[in-house]
């Protein structure tokens, strides 16, 4: 679960700064009378039984500390003045509920949409942060809307079985300011992410629901592409269970065999290090979390391909609870960024201990091909949608029990927000 209060020793994510591809064109009086207005790519996930709902945000500000802060570039200019052209009428709206969360520039509500009744996920943010004139704030609020609201699924988006649903994305449902704050409406997810899953429920994934996973995944990144984004920063924390009370990774197998799948179980949040893929030209600002990202990366060369290896890092952890490069994860927060670098371009990836032994060829065929440093030999994300391992996998599965022992003597191994020292924190600022 994403920590409501900035980390002390964070280099959770290197900001992108990436062009908009889409034109400002979502003012308010421009709409339909839908109230479908663009938001930044918040949700809102209810955390364990007794905690309440915990925030899920990309961090706008959050964890600004570990995102470089430069002028990011529009399609068109902003308007005069200290607006977005956003509507002021909030309150004839909506009813801004109990606080949930707070980050180092936002709060966040659980709200209820008065037309519909149903709880909505609220972020009220100030026009000025930290060290940034209200213009860059503006700026940088003004972007994060257009990507996602560039990444709205308005169409059915077919997939190939056994891929169903839409592409899970974070549903944007309205946006709001006044002379001081704007406050970002969201859909409600309240079954937490991925991150809090394995770290604070204790789930132990299987190879079915490993699968499952990665199918939910792959739908988005694909629809990231064809809509000539990189998503660029494929991890647990940045998805969403959409219902809690809907899991499908909690599904016996006989339940499996008899409740539906929920569409679009897993929802994409976070989209703040997306980037305009360049047609054939390459993408060079280093952007992401670094122990995700992959190593073309590192290198300022690079394009699609590297989603998918963020996508292998990301499958790699969930299911060894360790990230491929470092046995514990001590090592890892040791790691200053050069050395994360070397261990991303250079360490050996094991696969001959613990679940890997009980691993199919096939699953491990997958976790490879996404795992292959160089980006024209990796894995495609056309070639992973029609891969028989999830074909043959991800029909139904069976949640492990948690082994509690097994579970305690990975502990040290699990990923945090925290991946690397404070030292290679500088580092991201100087060299991104």
């Amino acid at each position: 679960m994403v920590s409501l209060k900035a980390p002390v020793v964070n280099c959770g994510a290197v900001t992108c700064k990436g062009v908009s591809s889409v034109p400002r064109t979502h003012r308010r009086a421009e709409r339909s009378p839908q109230r479908l207005s663009p938001v930044p790519q918040w949700g809102l996930a209810v955390g364990p039984q007794g905690m309440g709902p915990q925030l899920h945000v990309p961090r706008l500000q959050a964890m600004s500390d570990t995102r470089v802060e430069q002028v990011p570039m529009l399609a068109d200019a902003l308007p005069e003045g200290e607006d977005l052209g956003w509507r002021d009428d909030f309150h004839l709206h909506y009813i801004q509920g109990r606080h949930v969360g707070s980050g180092s520039f936002g709060e966040v509500f659980v709200g209820i949409d008065l037309k519909t009744g149903r709880e909505v996920a609220i972020k009220s943010l100030p026009k000025v942060r930290g060290k940034l004139s209200m213009e860059k704030t503006l700026e940088k609020l003004a972007r994060e809307v257009d990507i996602l609201d560039s990444l709205q699924v308005t169409l059915p988006y077919l997939f190939t079985p056994p891929f169903q649903g839409d592409p899970g994305i974070i549903q944007l449902v309205d946006c709001f300011e006044d002379s001081s704050s704007v406050k970002i409406v969201t859909e409600l997810c309240t079954g937490g992410d991925l991150q809090h899953f394995i770290e604070q429920d204790g789930y132990v994934f299987n190879e079915a629901s490993l699968a499952m996973v990665a199918q939910e995944v792959i739908k988005v990144i694909h629809y990231c592409h064809s809509k000539g984004m990189l998503h660029g920063d494929v991890k647990p924390a940045n998805f969403c269970i959409k219902d809690k009370a809907n899991n499908p990774l909690l599904h016996s197998a006989q339940e499996a065999a008899i409740v539906p799948q929920p569409r679009s179980w897993l929802k994409a949040i976070d989209f703040g290090c997306s980037q305009q893929l360049p047609g054939l030209r390459s993408l060079t600002k280093r952007t992401g979390t670094p122990v995700y990202m992959a190593p073309e990366i590192f290198g300022r060369r690079y394009h699609a391909e590297a989603d998918m290896w963020s996508l292998g890092v990301m499958l790699y952890q969930l299911f060894a609870h360790r990230f491929p490069f470092w046995s514990t994860m001590e090592q890892c927060k040791a790691s200053k960024l050069d050395e994360v670098a070397i261990a991303v371009t250079e360490a050996t990836i094991p696969y001959d201990y613990g679940p890997w032994l009980q691993m199919s060829q096939e699953g491990l065929e997958f976790i490879q091909g996404c795992l292959t440093r160089d980006p024209h030999c990796r894995m495609t994300i056309e070639e992973a949608l029609v891969h028989p391992w999830l074909h043959h996998q991800a029909v139904s599965t069976h949640p492990p029990t948690p082994q509690k022992g097994q579970w305690q003597q990975n502990a040290s191994a699990l990923p945090s927000n925290n991946i690397v020292s404070k030292g290679a924190k500088s580092a991201v600022s100087v060299a991104a």
